[in-house]
């Protein structure tokens, strides 16, 4: 049986009479059916998917809307109704900007009104009681292609934007940390041309080119690297290729023409198959440590040496010990001989007279008599050496003979030791140039060790001249109160010395006159007798020009805490010329050169620093107006290394000395500091 609301589906009464054919009638009905059970299937469907739509709009957490130009509640989910603190049946029909906080109302309400405008999407954030939320924002349009509906999807990002701020604080802080530590981070390709691809704001402040000098220029780095270390850095990076992390050390060219030393620490990344991503590294200003690596280089060197003379200190006790006695027996019985030979002596006469024409192998008896004389000399000669030798080992091995050190005058040492040495002074040199200052302070020592000191060096150095024609000796005295030290010059015009040997002349036995009598002895005394009185000895050797030792002695127990090392003195019109070979050299003197200075000036520059060893000139206009000045102090200080940087320099080359270096104005600082390298430095 039907339903009462279905008897509209029942056939209609077909009259058998009727001339009409049923299957005319019944055929359109059947269709009919068929598609209004049709659409009760598809209106079930619908159903079953708008329920799972619902389902699905309220089971995330995102917050889904429907409005209407207006902003009237359409369709939302659940989370929508929650956040908004109301029920789903209270928000539909409603305006959704009233339920909303006023700012947070006007800034959906006018990126709606944008959407409505322009028909596109928009997307923004914003803050909602304390939440952040992602907006999105979507037209709907209706079949004339006019935005009708906006669906809404908003999704909570707090969690991201905490996040954000966490990083965002952490980059500053670290970008903060490292803008105040004193390196510079980058990163560099590790393809095609190997572009930096950042650098840290901090590299002005060392090298004072920009960042963006750097990552615009993909050759900036390389052409900035000092020519000398150009080709080792490259040999390094390939040796190291395959190496995460890489260590290198170079100096770069900064802004200003200077070089520093930069510290490179970088790691390579790489990508999963293997291959070289990119690089990550900090560049660090190292110039400082690289000094003091050198200073401590030297005084590591400095203690070598002491460590070794202290140990064969004691070896040279042992041996003077051994030479003594058997020397000792020998002095004791050259008398005895000679009182022997004096009683047999008239007795061989008389038998010489006795029996005339007497020899033996061919010699006579005179002959015979005369070589016993000249044997004992020669025995008595070897045992006086011997004891000079011992007691030159002596005075090297003793530090201290325990007596009391008194008031010395220095004039007054050099005066006595030329009555010893000076009558062989003026016998083996043509020119003898005693200068002795007047006011040379009085320095507390032992005036036999100074004046064995002077000694030794006067007789060292005429043993360096090749003839006595041309030869020349000077020995000066001048108080330097930069150091408030005594200073003691002997230079002479002699063979001089290459450096290897320079390095050696204070060695115990060391010498290069072994078959000539020499025992090596004489300077390494000296340098310990300078020592004991807290002073330096230092030596600066020209090959074929000479050599100048230089003695200095503190006064009144004063000791200069800065000790002094070779230093250049920069003749300049600016003190920014040659900046590029400062950061290379530790010790550099700057004096303006203008029409002010003088010799006198100059000279007293020279005596005040005796530790200086080149002179470079880098006049402003031209060396004609200085060149007398020039001439008048190198024939003072002749082994002097003097470096003329003059636009007329190579015009005045002929009346300058052959072993002065004169160069252009607009020499580099490499070809510079490559004449330097090469020039005798003085040893302390």
């Amino acid at each position: 049986m039907l339903h009462h609301d279905e008897h509209w589906l029942r056939p209609p009464f077909i009259d058998p009479t009727s001339k009409r054919r049923p299957d005319v009638i019944i055929a359109p009905f059947r269709q009919l059916m068929q598609e209004i059970n049709k659409l009760k299937r598809s209106q079930k469907i619908l159903k079953e998917q708008y329920l799972d739509v619902r389902s699905l709009l309220n089971t995330p957490s995102e917050t889904i809307l429907m409005i209407d130009s207006n902003g009237i509640v359409l369709d939302l989910n659940g989370v929508t109704a929650h956040r908004v603190g109301k029920n789903l049946p209270e928000l539909m029909g409603t305006c959704i900007w009233d339920c909303l906080p006023e700012d947070v109302a006007r800034l959906r309400r006018a990126n709606a009104d944008k959407v409505l405008r322009t028909g596109k999407p928009v997307r923004f954030e914003d803050k909602d009681r304390g939440i952040w939320y992602d907006n999105d924002m979507y037209p709907v349009f209706d079949t004339k292609n006019n935005v009708v509906k906006i669906a809404i999807f908003a999704r909570e990002i707090s969690k991201i934007k905490n996040s954000e701020e966490a990083l965002r604080n952490t980059t500053e802080q670290l970008a903060i940390l490292m803008e105040s530590l004193p390196i510079v981070p980058y990163s560099r390709k590790v393809d095609g041309n190997w572009g930096s691809i950042y650098v840290g704001g901090g590299i002005q402040e060392i090298t004072g080119y920009s960042a963006v000098q750097f990552e615009e220029d993909p050759c900036f780095w390389h052409d900035h690297l000092h020519p000398e270390d150009r080709d080792r850095i490259f040999r390094e990076l390939e040796e190291q290729r395959y190496m995460d992390t890489q260590r290198f050390e170079y100096r770069f060219r900064c802004s200003d023409g200077s070089y520093k030393w930069l510290g490179n620490l970088r790691r390579v990344f790489r990508n999963p198959d293997g291959s070289f991503s990119h690089i990550v590294g900090t560049w660090q200003d190292i110039t400082q440590e690289v000094r003091l690596r050198r200073e401590t280089e030297l005084h590591r060197q400095q203690i070598i040496h002491a460590d070794k003379l202290a140990s064969l200190g004691e070896v040279v006790a042992g041996v003077a010990h051994e030479l003594n006695n058997p020397n000792s027996f020998i002095g004791y019985n050259i008398p005895l001989i000679e009182e022997t030979w004096g009683l047999f002596r008239p007795i061989i006469e008389q038998y010489l007279e006795a029996h005339p024409g007497w020899s033996v192998n061919g010699l006579d008896g005179k002959e015979l008599m005369q070589d016993m004389y000249d044997m004992i000399e020669a025995i008595r000669t070897g045992s006086e050496r011997i004891n000079q030798v011992v007691a030159n080992l002596k005075d090297f091995v003793r530090r201290d003979e325990g007596i009391h050190k008194a008031p010395v005058r220095i004039n007054e040492v050099i005066d006595k030791a030329m009555i010893i040495v000076g009558s062989q002074l003026r016998k083996s040199v043509s020119s003898l140039q005693i200068d002795l200052a007047d006011d040379i302070p009085i320095i507390e020592g032992q005036f036999q060790k100074l004046e064995q000191v002077i000694t030794n060096l006067a007789l060292n150095a005429i043993h360096a001249m090749p003839s006595r024609e041309g030869s020349r000796l000077t020995i000066r005295t001048r108080f330097a109160r930069r150091i408030r030290s005594v200073v003691i010059e002997i230079v002479d015009n002699g063979t001089g010395m290459e450096p290897e040997l320079v390095e050696r002349i204070f060695e115990p036995f060391f010498t290069t006159r072994r078959n000539s009598g020499g025992t090596g002895l004489g300077l390494s005394v000296s340098y310990n007798l300078v020592q004991e009185h807290r002073g330096l000895l230092g030596v600066l050797s020209h090959p074929g020009r000479g050599s100048r030792f230089i003695v200095s002695l503190p006064v009144e127990g004063y000791k200069n805490k800065r000790s002094p090392r070779p230093t250049i003195l920069h003749l300049q019109r600016k003190r920014g010329t040659f900046t590029e070979i400062h950061s290379s050299f530790k010790d550099m003197i700057h004096l303006p050169l203008s029409e002010m200075i003088g010799t006198k000036d100059l000279e007293h520059i020279m005596y005040e620093h005796p530790e200086i060893d080149i002179m470079i000139v880098h006049p402003p206009e031209g060396i004609s107006g200085y060149l007398a000045m020039l001439l008048e102090i190198t024939a003072i200080f002749p082994l002097i290394t003097v470096i003329v940087c003059a636009q007329d320099a190579a015009s005045l080359a002929p009346r300058c000395p052959s072993h002065w270096h004169m160069l252009s104005s607009k020499v580099s600082p490499y070809a510079l500091q490559e004449i330097i390298n090469s020039t005798p430095r003085l040893r302390l």
